[in-house]
């Protein structure tokens, strides 16, 4: 199985699979989501190069510590977040967006979280962040999922 760490400087398209273990709630400006203690998925992109390019943006996100710059790092840096695994494709047409709906069309337990993580969205999608009410059994068919539509899994 590759590596991102494989790939020095690629660019493409990754879902964060996590779960939080208690609710948390999250006030950004004019923004406020509570996230119940439950499984989650964020979809997200790294379209440069060296510093943000898959790998360093991957490893970030499973860094508990950092400065908090994007939504999801309000999630990823709380100590209640458990980090389970990413998935990551190098494919350059597709967006995070695409990427997102295709797999909202495919698991009907989810539920997109409005405008978080979409502030700069230019397809105006929604959000990058979906409720997944799951239990661990059931994250074997999301791996299925994403492996099979040619993804590489990434665990930190």
């Amino acid at each position: 199985m590759e590596d991102v760490n494989q790939r020095k400087n690629s660019q493409g398209v990754y879902v964060l699979v996590f779960e939080r273990i208690c609710s948390l709630l999250i006030e950004i400006s004019r923004f406020k989501w509570l996230l119940k203690s439950e499984f989650y998925l964020y979809f997200g992109s790294a379209r440069g190069k060296t510093s943000t390019s898959l790998e360093k943006r991957l490893g970030r996100h499973f860094k508990g510590q950092k400065k908090i710059f994007w939504h999801i790092d309000n999630v990823t840096s709380h100590s209640d977040t458990k980090m389970i695994s990413a998935y990551y494709t190098t494919t350059t047409g597709l967006t995070e967006c695409s990427a997102l709906q295709g797999f909202v069309q495919n698991f009907h337990n989810t539920e997109i979280i409005q405008n978080f993580g979409s502030s700069d969205c230019k397809a105006k999608c929604g959000g990058h962040l979906v409720f997944f009410s799951s239990n661990w059994a059931v994250l074997i068919d999301l791996e299925n999922y994403f492996i099979l539509r040619g993804w590489f899994l990434h665990e930190d």
